[in-house]
């Protein structure tokens, strides 16, 4: 009986290295212009990604189409596929934005004397504003006065000061 999965060459058995010789298809992984990682992979199998990273810029994944971002590579793509040949995939970041440090703080003194708006990112303590016939008792962070300043301000964003 004879074994049609069996290949006889000079009397050696070869069917024992049939795949043997088949390379594993890579995974590149490009970071910009250079290669961070491959991975050898068949597929049918759960990936491990490696990550990137780059100062200024927030990474958002691995991408099979460089410049499109519409096929990103996830652990679970090859999952259920067999992979046949290597493939290529690119690092995608976003550039982060970059929150001003200083902000512009108005001063509403509603008739006193005029404070000059200040571009900072703390006050340490109260400007001082007068008005005939008042009594300057502080500044307050809303309209209706009801959220007095506690000194040192720290500003987080471009906000109005309301005196009383």
């Amino acid at each position: 009986m004879e074994n049609s999965s069996r290949r006889i060459v000079y009397g050696f058995d070869l069917s024992f290295f049939s795949g043997c010789f088949l390379k594993t298809p890579v995974i590149y992984f490009f970071d910009d212009t250079k290669i961070v990682e491959t991975i050898h992979t068949k597929g049918n199998e759960i990936l491990t990604l490696p990550t990137a990273q780059k100062d200024g810029y927030t990474f958002l994944g691995w991408y099979l189409d460089e410049n499109i971002w519409q096929k990103p590579l996830t652990e679970n793509t090859y999952q259920t596929t067999m992979l046949t040949e290597n493939k290529t995939v690119y690092a995608y970041y976003t550039k982060d934005i970059v929150q001003p440090t200083t902000f512009t703080v108005t001063f509403e003194t509603e008739g006193g004397s005029i404070v000059s708006p200040m571009v900072t990112d703390k006050i340490e303590s109260a400007p001082f504003t007068k008005k005939d016939r008042y009594t300057f008792l502080g500044w307050y962070l809303d309209p209706q006065r009801q959220q007095k300043v506690e000194w040192t301000l720290i500003i987080i964003e471009d906000c109005t000061l309301y005196a009383l």
